[in-house]
């Protein structure tokens, strides 16, 4: 990925999944996705529609960062 990132209130809680090319790109039936603009419920609906560019950060790993 090239510095690629999500918004740090989406970050908190979904992670990319082998993700290539710019931020803004057109998934088909998932529409054009821009990670720069991502919300925390468009990635929620996402993951539930079963977008595989993008899932769910483990609740385990979300509890040990917020200790850091």
């Amino acid at each position: 990925m090239k510095n690629i990132q999500l918004p740090p209130d989406v970050a908190e809680k979904f992670e990319l999944v082998n993700w290539t090319g710019g931020a803004r790109q057109v998934f088909g039936h998932f529409g054009t996705i821009d990670l720069r603009t991502l919300t925390v419920g468009h990635a929620t609906e996402l993951v539930q529609r079963g977008f595989s560019k993008l899932k769910r950060k483990a609740k385990k790993a979300r509890k040990e960062q917020e200790q850091d």
